[in-house]
């Protein structure tokens, strides 16, 4: 889960619009990953911002920051690992230049206090992604939280204790 601390000390994390839902960065174990988590969550990274970030920057960034790691499932886990404020067009204009990407379809910055608040709110639209001028999500923010693709309590808690620090 990439986040940046925004200027005011807030977090805000980036989010990938896949198949018409705003989610989280997930994705699984390849072969020839070797079972080493951190070469999958740079390839997966690296593939779903379209190739923007170099993968031997992430690997290094995602390997100093190895020990910001939640299982949110049985052998699943999200690196959480910061990174620089990009624009989300600058993600963009990438696309044709990325070979192994196109997974995402667009990105954007959320602020974690809002997603907390539309997450102990609603728990059926993210209220946060509509004031933003983008569509309703129609899978429940619990069948999101379940399959990893926003963040569950235990990140959120590790992100505030992050806040704090800054």
């Amino acid at each position: 889960m990439p986040y940046r601390v925004g200027d005011e000390g807030e977090i805000y994390i980036l989010f990938g619009l896949e198949s018409g839902f705003w989610e989280d960065f997930i994705g699984g174990y390849e072969k020839f990953d070797g079972g080493d988590l951190i070469e999958t969550a740079t390839r997966e990274f690296h593939q779903e911002t379209n190739c923007y970030f170099e993968r031997d920057e992430l690997r290094e960034l995602i390997y100093k920051q190895r020990e910001n790691v939640v299982e949110i499932k049985p052998k699943v886990y999200r690196f959480i690992i910061e990174i620089q404020n990009v624009n989300p067009s600058k993600i963009r204009s990438y696309e044709l230049a990325c070979v192994e990407g196109g997974e995402k379809e667009d990105w954007i910055w959320l602020k974690l206090s809002e997603i907390e608040k539309a997450i102990n709110k609603s728990k059926t639209d993210l209220d946060v992604i509509v004031a933003y001028g983008i569509k309703k999500q129609s899978v429940t923010l619990d069948k999101k939280m379940k399959r990893g693709l926003l963040p569950n309590s235990e990140t959120i808690k590790f992100l505030k204790s992050i806040q704090r620090k800054d």
